[in-house]
């Protein structure tokens, strides 16, 4: 019987042994960002190294979460503590499991979703944006069950196991690559990405309300999901549609949206109606092509967003 138990013990020790050395070498082949503003790795797969139950705020959404909002200001000129935990073209699916995620560790007393991506995300996301989401996160039941809802079963294992997806990449290794050290940084912007270059960006603000579209039934099921969350937690739930140079489908959307939580009664902040409320400049406040917020746009719905989470 002892003997056994002995070999019992030592198949344990050698499965747990190589699922350990397979997940360092699939993490060593990944591509990661350690440094700059789009680092990840830090702001996203460091989130656990925070304090736990410090966070008063917690953000979630695309790119237009990312660049749009500053924990830094909210803290140093209002003393809220938050962190914005958003990768690109974040889904809803993606979303809703980030919640579950940062809840294992924070109890904040709101959380924003940003929902840019509303209305664009037909089916599966591109095999790239949700290996940006995914690979940064530790191993846990939730990652299983946002890889089994979000990723198409054929790229599954690659998810699970991203040595499958990156074992190619052996050439390219550096000693960088190998070293373990960014596990104990901590990221200074809290999530924000700091974008200082100015695109010139022509707004029109003329455009009528009055298009509402359909939301897709995952789309309903996703937004129910992460309403149930908050509710079960005892969390205010906050809305936003991020300002920035909409076209006639965003302001749609915007609208529809706006519809959407207003039936569900959950506050909702409407980013058209911001380009002209916080007098957002083109010639100022936008970083790129595509109308994410540079510092100065982000400032402005930062400090809009106070009186919202007090």
């Amino acid at each position: 019987m002892k003997r056994k138990l002995i070999i019992g013990i030592k198949i344990i020790f050698t499965v747990c042994l190589f699922f350990a050395g397979f997940s360092y070498l699939g993490h060593t082949l990944m591509r990661k960002a350690k440094y700059g503003d789009w680092n990840y790795l830090i702001k996203v797969g460091n989130f656990d190294l925070i304090e736990e139950n410090t966070m008063d705020v917690l953000f979630f959404g695309s790119s237009h979460t990312y660049c749009s909002i500053d924990p830094v200001l909210l803290k140093e000129d209002y003393g809220i503590e938050s962190y914005v935990l958003a990768t690109q073209q974040q889904s809803l699916i993606l979303n809703y499991h980030y919640i579950i995620e940062a809840l294992k560790t924070q109890s904040p007393h709101t959380i924003v979703v940003e929902l840019f991506m509303v209305g664009r995300t037909n089916g599966y996301q591109n095999d790239e944006i949700l290996h940006d989401a995914i690979d940064v996160l530790p191993l846990s039941l939730n990652k299983i069950e946002m890889i089994q809802a979000a990723v198409p079963e054929e790229k599954r294992m690659e998810h699970y196991f991203p040595i499958i997806k990156y074992h190619s990449r052996w050439k390219e290794l550096t000693w960088d690559d190998f070293k373990l050290d960014y596990r104990s940084w901590v990221d200074e912007d809290r999530g924000y990405v700091r974008l200082h270059q100015v695109y010139p960006t022509e707004l029109d603000t003329t455009i009528p309300f009055g298009r509402e579209r359909d939301l897709t039934d995952q789309e309903i099921e996703y937004l129910a999901k992460i309403e149930a969350l908050a509710q079960e937690n005892d969390i205010r739930l906050i809305y936003l549609y991020a300002p920035y140079p909409m076209d006639g489908n965003g302001v749609d959307y915007a609208y529809t949206l706006e519809l959407y939580a207003e039936e569900k009664g959950v506050p909702y902040i409407n980013g058209y109606e911001l380009l002209t409320e916080l007098n957002y400049d083109g010639n100022t406040d936008f970083c790129d092509e595509f109308g994410h917020l540079n510092e100065s746009g982000a400032k402005k719905l930062t400090e809009y967003l106070v009186d919202w989470i007090r």
